[in-house]
């Protein structure tokens, strides 16, 4: 039988996070610009991304600015603070099974998970290396990382390290009220891994996602491979590449029943290349680890940081 969960405490999960969602941006940081002609779309993701850092990224006090002429996201509304229209007294607990009905229905699943009638649902995807990751084993200089004992192939090969991010957890950080995914041009250490099933199991925790992973604990934590993608998790991506199967992440979501506007899509990574073809897809995408940066600035040292993590519209370099 299929254990019982009380909708009280999916609702309390749900929301204990949402009224702290920082949307402030780091002013060190640097938004994407340039008008893109009508070839654009042509164009290399590689060009493209020379081409902000070529002098085309400007400085707008921390605020994204997206392309003239881009009929892209809209400035997000402020949150007024709606209430949930499902309480507890309406039903008072609810299965794994009816978790995925419930999930069905937009105005019951924003309930479900937490969300204010009316709010959009959001998605917040990862890399791992150098993200989710800092260098292995190093915390002298990252002394906000932890290693672990597990083995991590990347880079050489180490024990796994966890960054300043995964040490404190994304919870701590807006994501907290999201879904969340993975999306890496590396395999970890391999899909049935300690480290990887470390990464499902631990890492990918937030109130929200935990709840929707409720729908189905066993199935959804896989690994796509690709643009093979049958969960949120995606490992073997190509740098530069990665826009395309983050949107078909968004669109798996949207399979199980959970509509997410690609504006409410937010991808972390430590690599500057994969950062400016999020542009076009209409996707938000930040670079992380700014302050330590390994191979001549390309990858990140330490990882992400929870104040890298902020909720801000646009395609945002380090500098």
């Amino acid at each position: 039988m299929a254990p019982r969960l009380s909708l009280a405490f999916l609702l309390i999960a749900g929301t204990s996070r949402l009224g702290a969602i920082a949307e402030d941006v780091q002013p060190t940081q640097s938004s994407l610009r340039g008008a893109q002609s009508a070839e654009s779309s042509a164009v290399e993701p590689a060009e493209a991304t020379e081409g902000a850092r070529g002098g085309e990224v400007q400085s707008n006090g921390g605020v994204g600015v997206l392309p003239e002429g881009w009929a892209g996201p809209r400035e997000e509304e402020a949150a007024e603070g709606k209430s949930v229209p499902t309480s507890a007294t309406e039903a008072s607990s609810v299965s794994s099974e009816s978790l995925g009905s419930l999930l069905n229905n937009s105005t019951v699943a924003n309930a479900t998970l937490g969300l204010a009638t009316g709010q959009p649902a959001c998605l917040c995807v990862f890399d791992i290396d150098r993200t989710l990751t800092g260098r292995q084993g190093n915390t002298q200089r990252c002394p906000q990382n932890r290693p672990t004992d597990m083995w991590d192939s990347a880079y050489g090969g180490g024990h796994a390290t966890l960054s300043a991010l995964s040490n404190a957890g994304i919870r701590t950080t807006f994501c907290d009220g999201c879904v969340l995914g993975i999306c890496s041009a590396g395999h970890g250490s391999g899909s049935s891994s300690p480290w990887n099933n470390y990464l499902l199991n631990e890492v990918m925790r937030g109130a929200v996602h935990d709840t929707f992973m409720l729908k189905n604990p066993i199935g959804f934590k896989q690994w796509s491979q690709g643009t093979n993608v049958i969960s949120p998790f995606v490992l073997g991506q190509s740098n530069r590449q990665k826009q395309d199967a983050v949107e078909l992440v968004r669109k798996w979501y949207e399979q199980q029943g959970l509509q997410i506007p690609p504006q409410e899509v937010y991808f972390f990574g430590d690599r500057t290349e994969n950062i400016a073809p999020f542009h076009y897809r209409g996707l938000n995408s930040r670079e992380v680890s700014c302050g330590t940066r390994d191979q001549q600035g390309r990858i990140g040292y330490c990882g992400a940081s929870p104040a890298e993590i902020v909720k801000a519209r646009g395609n945002y370099l380090c500098r």
